[in-house]
């Protein structure tokens, strides 16, 4: 039978299958009990739409329940060729709800995606949520906005942030640079590497002039700090200084957060560069050494 068009008011039911009594049972889709659902359909599937040759061309092999390809209709305007497969809560008169798109249920109805595909787009303006033991992206990703990640992030190439990156544990590597546009050279660009240390040590310098052969230094004032947090920051201090207008011996001392430079007589007044170094003391010791194959100790660190 060929119908050239057919309009159900109510509900069309295609391959649904019925008990021995004549019942289709099952169908929650289309409301319980005596409520029924005006324009609601069933089908048993598979349910191919689009273009059939898309498809492998085997008897009784289906790849999926639902199959959609690229619009078969001859009479489709082919410089408006519509999209394959969209969604949309446009004009719905309803607000976006966490659950519009569901894939799978909860207690066991995990469902498995597979995306072969040359490019994927994602545009979401509210949050995009991914909880899974193992994301593995081979190829290139690139992800515009904010991000937030909670877990192990292992790539196998190279990854590339153009904006702000935050992390609250550990960032491990071989090496650590910084890559920029070069300063003065056009057409290169300039890389240093990050001054490693087996222990997490943070670095204050600057310069001053002695006053009748002394001078007070408040590392806070000097860095632009809140007042304390040096102290409250670092332990096992060691300072450094050097004078860079004479020949006067100089020394320093540290406490708290002031920073003393004494000369060997009263009435120097040289400038003296000076440099102290302070050991992290709100995070645990750094394990230097741990056995191969093991997960790196110092990537689960507290914060």
């Amino acid at each position: 039978m060929k119908l050239p068009t057919a309009q159900v008011g109510q509900q069309l039911q295609c391959g649904a299958s019925a008990n021995e009594k004549g019942e289709y049972v099952g169908l929650v889709g289309f409301g319980r009990g005596e409520k029924l659902i005006r324009g609601s359909c069933y089908i048993a599937g598979p349910l191919m739409i689009g273009n059939p040759s898309s498809w492998i061309a085997k008897e009784n092999f289906n790849e999926a329940n639902v199959m959609i390809a690229r619009c078969g209709n001859t009479e489709a305007d082919p410089e408006s060729i519509p999209s394959i497969f969209k969604i949309t809560n446009k004009d719905s008169g309803f607000e976006t709800r966490p659950n519009d798109v569901v894939l799978g249920d909860d207690g066991g109805g995990e469902v498995g995606i597979h995306i072969d595909s040359s490019s994927f787009k994602q545009i979401n303006d509210g949050i995009y949520e991914i909880t899974t033991e193992l994301v593995d992206i081979d190829g290139k990703l690139n992800v515009e906005g904010t991000s937030h990640l909670e877990g192990d992030v292992t790539t196998g190439g190279d990854m590339t942030i153009g904006g702000y990156a935050s992390w609250s544990g550990s960032i491990v590597a071989t090496t650590k640079l910084f890559d920029i546009p070069h300063p003065v050279r056009t057409g290169y660009r300039l890389d240093h590497v990050a001054t490693e240390s087996p222990q997490a040590d943070l670095i204050y310098r600057g310069k001053t002039a002695l006053v009748a052969g002394i001078a007070t230094i408040n590392i806070d004032t000097a860095a632009g700090m809140t007042a304390g947090t040096f102290d409250a920051l670092c332990d096992n201090i060691q300072c450094f200084t050097s004078n860079e207008t004479g020949w006067t011996a100089v020394k320093g001392s540290v406490s708290g957060s002031d920073l003393t430079i004494q000369a060997q007589t009263s009435s120097c007044t040289d400038t003296i560069s000076w440099m102290v170094v302070g050991e992290r003391e709100d995070i645990p010791d750094i394990v230097l050494e741990y056995q191969d194959g093991t997960k790196n100790p110092n990537l689960y660190r507290g914060s």
